[in-house]
């Protein structure tokens, strides 16, 4: 890398039901006003769905068409929740229910079975092309590789 470029925000931690923080337009706006120039997308589906992303080249075309539209750049992908889940010791399955999908709460989670899920969602090598090759962020217990080097 020959030059640093930023700022860039976390937007996770802004996330909420009134705007500016409802929408990922809304939010790319209001960072862009404080005079960032690339925010961290967290992979909500109400900012970014990473199962359409990870089927639709449009879908990614179109956020990042419309991030760009506020003078702004993806940066990154917050993998957080995901990676809450690559390894959860059964002891502590009902604890991360409500980091899982609502389709897989209360489910007994085999270790094998939430790292299998949590690796899915969190290796985006095929996603990142799409999606201009932000890296990833996430939390985890194991170090998964979940971008390609550069």
């Amino acid at each position: 890398m020959k030059t640093i470029k930023g700022p860039a925000i976390f937007l996770a931690q802004f996330l909420g039901e009134n705007p500016p923080f409802d929408t990922l337009d809304n939010l790319a706006a209001w960072a862009a006003s404080l005079g960032y120039k690339g925010i961290q997308i967290p992979t909500d589906p109400r900012l970014f769905d990473l199962d359409i992303a990870g089927q639709s080249k449009a879908y990614c075309d179109d956020v990042r068409g419309r991030i760009a539209e506020h003078g702004i750049e993806i940066t990154e992908l917050s993998t957080h929740i995901q990676g809450q889940l690559v390894a959860v010791h059964p002891a502590y399955d009902t604890l991360f229910d409500g980091f899982a999908p609502p389709q897989l709460a209360a489910r007994p989670r085999p270790a094998s079975a939430a790292c299998r899920r949590g690796i899915r969602k969190v290796t985006l090598r095929d996603l990142q092309p799409s999606i201009g090759r932000p890296q990833t962020r996430s939390w985890q217990s194991e170090p998964v590789q979940n971008s390609p080097q550069t």
